[in-house]
């Protein structure tokens, strides 16, 4: 099956730590790919509308609970992304981080600066030094229940923005779907005692920061933070947007960053 630019969907299977990886590749020609990084809860298929409209090479798997190693910690994860990269044969590339994939993005930008060559952070935040939300949306958003019987808990509390005006979007974007928790809370203990506010003043790259002004999970405020702290940032913040506005707005959003990873082209 083709997407919207013509690029055929390919499932790659490669070995990486003597652990099988699909991998998804979507092959534009003469542009630097672009690996993307989903979030808790979710896998790359809810890439969606958007991926299908970045006409560039894409990269996309899932995270599964032995990418995160013995002890979860992001920077095994980026360790492990990064020999995924090695087996596909990619050398330099762009990332787009959604969420928790953002804080992935942001461990590969500073640990390798010469490959990263520009980041997109979206919905995502500095780690554990975040600046706090309410108790109950943290305790919503640790729960990895994503069903339909929890559907105005999410919408109120995880996703806001345009999910509280068309809750429907939830089904549509398949985001009300059975969660792997073992995976989730993988994901979610690899957190802990992880911050970027240190190293985000030592980021390269061109960097654009994208938020919703409406995200339950993670402040608006964050992004302001991550903005005044990474040298060669953009930040643009999307009003009445929530956590997923990547998904509830894919061709405003894929057009932003559409632009912004063309930029380093010139």
């Amino acid at each position: 099956m083709q997407d919207v630019n013509g690029r055929a969907d390919e499932v790659r299977e490669i070995t990486v730590s003597g652990r099988v990886v699909k991998v998804s590749v979507q092959t534009a020609r003469g542009s630097v790919p672009v690996l993307m990084c989903h979030g808790v809860g979710l896998d790359q298929a809810r890439w969606g509308e958007f991926r299908e409209l970045i006409p560039r090479t894409t990269i996309a798997f899932d995270v599964e609970p032995e990418h995160l190693g013995r002890w979860p910690s992001i920077p095994t994860y980026a360790r492990f992304v990064s020999r995924v990269m090695d087996e596909l044969g990619v050398r330099r590339f762009d990332v787009v981080g959604l969420s928790w994939g953002g804080i992935t993005a942001q461990q590969l930008a500073l640990t390798h600066p010469r490959r990263v060559r520009r980041v997109v952070l979206a919905g995502t935040s500095p780690g554990f030094l975040a600046l706090p939300v309410a108790p109950a949306t943290v305790a919503s958003f640790w729960r990895p229940d994503r069903s339909e019987a929890n559907r105005d808990t999410l919408v109120r509390r995880v996703y806001g923005g345009d999910f509280v005006a068309r809750p429907e979007l939830l089904s549509r974007l398949g985001l009300v779907r059975k969660v792997d928790a073992g995976a989730y809370r993988r994901q979610l203990l690899a957190l802990l005692g992880w911050t970027s506010v240190p190293f985000l003043p030592l980021l390269g790259q061109p960097t654009l920061i994208m938020h919703g002004d409406d995200d339950p999970v993670f402040s608006v405020h964050n992004a302001r933070l991550m903005h005044a702290l990474t040298p060669r940032s953009t930040l643009e913040v999307i009003p009445r947007g929530g956590h997923m506005f990547v998904l509830s707005r894919p061709e405003s959003t894929a057009r932003r960053v559409t632009d912004f990873l063309e930029a380093g082209d010139r």
